[in-house]
């Protein structure tokens, strides 16, 4: 079934894409969020997930979402035709089976969060 070609559809179709890149991107060290700008070049290229149908430009990193859409670099990313910020977060797993004295293991974790400024 194809999508309609909306504004509010476009920031599913932009957070895949940039799923699909940053599953090639190794993760920084530590907690941290990243904003980025992005231009839109190729907008049927979105769905193929052709890495060319979007230029992303980085714009800023803090220690959380709220304090970069706030602050000035916002501003900056206000440019584009879309903002994503990419949060990257250690949370803790499932035991398998605790014993005294074992920590509980913790996974890598990335959400990304397309805003579409066009409109």
């Amino acid at each position: 079934m194809q999508e309609p070609r909306t504004p509010a559809a476009l920031a599913p179709r932009l957070t895949r894409w940039m799923q699909a890149r940053w599953a090639e991107v190794p993760p920084p060290p530590g907690a941290i969020v990243q904003l980025y700008g992005m231009e839109i070049i190729d907008s049927d290229g979105i769905d193929a997930l052709d890495p060319c149908a979007v230029r992303t430009v980085f714009i800023a990193e803090g220690p959380d979402e709220r304090s970069l859409l706030a602050g000035p670099s916002f501003d900056v990313a206000a440019q584009f035709d879309a903002a994503a910020t990419v949060e990257h977060a250690w949370v803790p797993c499932a035991p398998i089976g605790t014993r005294p004295g074992n920590y509980i293991g913790r996974r890598r974790v990335m959400s990304i969060r397309v805003i579409d400024l066009r409109w």
